[in-house]
């Protein structure tokens, strides 16, 4: 019997990760394992909010009135939170059970696409992508939160997965739950699909596309009370050295001169030793791209482009924080090291 190695790997490190939360957290609640004071905090008021209307009013009138807790467009991750706080009795221990299966399922989308989107990412490196992202420690440390991060690049991994397999219903229905979690990120996909169609098909097909996405993004905009295009005007806050400022905490987020007190130990070290590390790959990139006078490009232009219109957007907003930097930076720098990799390897050969 041939076994996938990959969702084998996926499956142990997820079955290991429930082990390790229940003997640290099996009797802990929700209130007693905040990392990230601010938005956990607020994540726990409002939701407490949507249990008692929950129980005194029922589903549909939360469902109406969704913007009462989430002050925004963005309330699925809310509900999830409530339900499982409202099940399980705001037991800390399932919550950490739900964001490793939405960590993990991530995991195995995001090394199904990096198979399909570099051909020189082959078969036999689909687990190790996979794994890579599973010690992440970013990853790690976001998933012990009641942060929404990992929803995010779980379905940023199961939309760009669906695209590349032409599987444009499923997509579809991604890019609806993500616009309930983040329509920045929607934005930056569609652009994604957008800039590897002008690669791939034509202008017929992209025009299509151009259509559909417009129909898409009106009709998110109307039950989102437009929310899509408060977003498209910040335009006229683009600032280029804002951005060139942004990139830079973005590539290397978060800099060592900017890392958070307030962070766990490990995680402080994992951002001094991660920028050494990102450096020393994209220095080596763009060395191996010269000798290679660009013929194969990592990360892919797509990604590229993707990573730029997100930096844009955030830079009109808050700024790029190591949590946002978090969901994309794995599809820059595991493609790059694979990148390093199979060519050192060649050359060796």
């Amino acid at each position: 019997m041939n076994i996938d190695k990959n969702k084998f790997l996926i499956f142990l490190m997820f079955i290991l990760y429930v082990a390790w939360s229940f003997i640290f957290f099996e009797s802990s609640t929700v209130y007693e394992n905040i990392v990230t004071a601010y938005d956990e905090i607020r994540y726990l008021n409002a939701t407490d909010l949507l249990l008692i209307d929950l129980k005194q009013y029922g589903f549909l009138y939360t469902l109406e009135n969704y913007y009462n807790y989430s002050q925004s467009v963005h309330f699925l991750h809310y509900f999830v939170l409530a339900f499982i706080r409202y099940f399980f009795n705001d037991s800390m221990f399932f919550w950490m059970v739900y964001q490793l299966l939405i960590y993990c399922i991530g995991a195995f989308y995001f090394s199904r696409y990096m198979y399909l989107e570099y051909d020189f990412i082959k078969i036999e490196y689909v687990k190790y992508t996979a794994l890579l992202i599973l010690v992440y420690p970013v990853f790690l440390y976001l998933s012990f939160s009641l942060m929404r991060d990992i929803s995010i690049f779980c379905l940023l991994s199961m939309a760009l997965f669906f695209y590349k397999k032409n599987n444009f219903f499923r997509l579809f229905l991604i890019l609806i739950l993500l616009s309930f979690y983040r329509i920045n990120m929607m934005l930056c996909i569609l652009f994604y699909i957008f800039v590897d169609q002008i690669k791939i098909d034509g202008l017929s097909k992209l025009f299509i596309y151009f259509l559909i996405s417009c129909v898409l993004l009106y009709g998110v905009d109307l039950v989102s009370f437009g929310f899509v295009s408060k977003s498209l005007g910040r335009v006229d806050d683009f600032n280029v050295l804002n951005v060139m400022t942004e990139a830079l905490s973005f590539m290397f987020s978060p800099l060592p001169f900017t890392i958070d007190i307030n962070l766990p130990e490990y995680l402080r070290l994992w951002f001094k030793i991660s920028f050494i590390i990102c450096l020393v790959l994209m220095i080596f990139n763009l060395i191996l791209l010269i000798y290679k006078k660009f013929t194969i490009i990592s990360p892919s232009l797509p990604i590229v482009m993707m990573s730029l219109l997100y930096i844009i957007i955030y830079s009109t907003e808050v700024g790029v924080g190591f949590r946002q930097a978090s969901i994309l930076l794995p599809f820059i720098y595991i493609p790059v090291l694979f990148f390093i990799i199979e060519i050192l390897r060649k050359n060796h050969n």
